[in-house]
């Protein structure tokens, strides 16, 4: 299975110190080079930069970087895609795109014993930057086996 990864990710768990989770997670990541440029620092080891063959028709709530992404995960059907973003998760959901986001992936290293607790990346991302809501802290940290007070 192809994981391609959006900027986001990459910017909100670099932020965190944690990049190299993903590669930790999945083996190998994949992104695009406009997702190359929008994250635009060194990638650790393990990740790939692979162009789609067919740009994806711009979709008015996407930026490029999304929508390169999304045209990448199309030619390769059962691929994931790493996104945070709701309006790109919505439209990669009614393309039949598996998706996830990076709260997920933090759970996921848990789940498979790379990360004891995740509710202190997920502190740390959010005041870095990341936009959370408490519900959505509340039911992944519930989901992980962790308080959620």
């Amino acid at each position: 299975m192809l994981v391609i990864a959006d900027a986001g990710c990459l910017i909100h768990l670099h932020r965190a110190g944690i990049l190299s989770l993903l590669v930790d997670v999945f083996g190998r990541v994949t992104i695009t080079p406009t997702v190359a440029r929008e994250f635009n620092l060194p990638l650790p080891e393990g990740f790939t930069v692979l162009a789609p063959t067919r740009p994806l028709l711009q979709h008015h709530h996407l930026d490029a970087g999304e929508s390169s992404a999304i045209a990448l995960a199309l030619e390769y059907p059962g691929s994931l895609l790493i996104i945070d973003e709701q309006d790109g998760r919505e439209y990669a959901h009614a393309l039949h795109i598996e998706v996830m986001g990076t709260l997920s992936v933090l759970a996921l290293a848990k789940e498979r014993g790379l990360l004891a607790h995740i509710a202190p990346l997920i502190a740390e991302m959010r005041v870095r930057g990341m936009w959370l809501s408490d519900a959505l802290i509340r039911q992944v940290l519930r989901q992980a086996g962790e308080p959620t007070d």
